[in-house]
């Protein structure tokens, strides 16, 4: 897989994490989205995957603070501002 010949590659660990978050394991993708931001801390996409992880599992503080920092990674990434705003409303 990529993820073996790239570890230290952030978009492998967010693409693993999207593909546990399609088939339902939302736990086992939590980790994988954590790992993406890890290596690289400026992922937005990353810490959208926390965001929406987290709010899935009902986590909404969590989801909340992971889509913070992704607005503030990139202002312009509508689906964080949803996610954020979601995640608000849900507080």
């Amino acid at each position: 897989t990529s993820l073996a010949l790239r570890p230290k590659y952030a978009l492998n660990w967010y693409n693993l994490g999207i593909s546990l978050n399609e088939a339902g394991d939302f736990d086992a993708a939590v980790p994988c989205f954590r790992e993406s931001v890890r290596v690289d801390p400026n992922l937005a996409l990353g810490h959208g995957g926390v965001g929406y992880a987290a709010n899935v599992r009902g986590d909404y503080a969590a989801g909340a603070a992971a889509y913070r920092e992704s607005v503030r990674l990139a202002p312009r990434y509508t689906a964080a501002r949803r996610g954020l705003a979601y995640s608000l409303r849900q507080l």
